[in-house]
């Protein structure tokens, strides 16, 4: 009886143990299951904002591009303004000069035009004068 009863402490714990390591395996892949589904639950918004960061990244790069860009046109646009901004300046200096050329050639006409009338009625009412104009007299 003693032989049977070792023989069968002997078996139960062998079963016992094979149930427990079966056990222990399929906890294990359980839990190993578990935790790849938690991960990748968690990874999933992660790499979702990982994309949306890499895609803004792109973006602001892109923008910064386009700013100095603009930056460098808007100089370009700034200076163009000022030269023509000047040139306008030189063109209403130009514009009074001509104004005050044309006021003195107005002038100088009409004094040559009175001039010939006043030496030739000078002329007429002497005729004893010398021969010389009376424009520079």
């Amino acid at each position: 009886m003693e032989r049977i009863l070792k023989e069968h402490t002997a078996s139960s714990t062998h079963t016992a143990r094979t149930t427990r390591e079966r056990m222990k395996q399929e906890t294990l892949a359980s839990t190993t299951n578990l935790s790849d589904v938690l991960v990748e639950h968690a990874n999933t918004p992660v790499s979702i904002a990982f994309r949306s960061q890499q895609q803004i990244e792109t973006l602001e790069r892109s923008l910064v591009a386009e700013a100095k860009a603009f930056a460098s046109q808007s100089e370009k646009w700034i200076a163009l303004v000022a030269r023509l901004n000047s040139s306008l300046k030189e063109l209403g200096h130009v514009e009074n000069w001509v104004g005050v050329i044309e006021k003195d050639v107005g002038l100088i006409a009409a004094v040559l035009e009175e001039a010939p009338v006043a030496s030739i009625t000078s002329t007429q009412s002497q005729p004893t004068a010398p021969a010389r104009s009376s424009f520079w007299a």
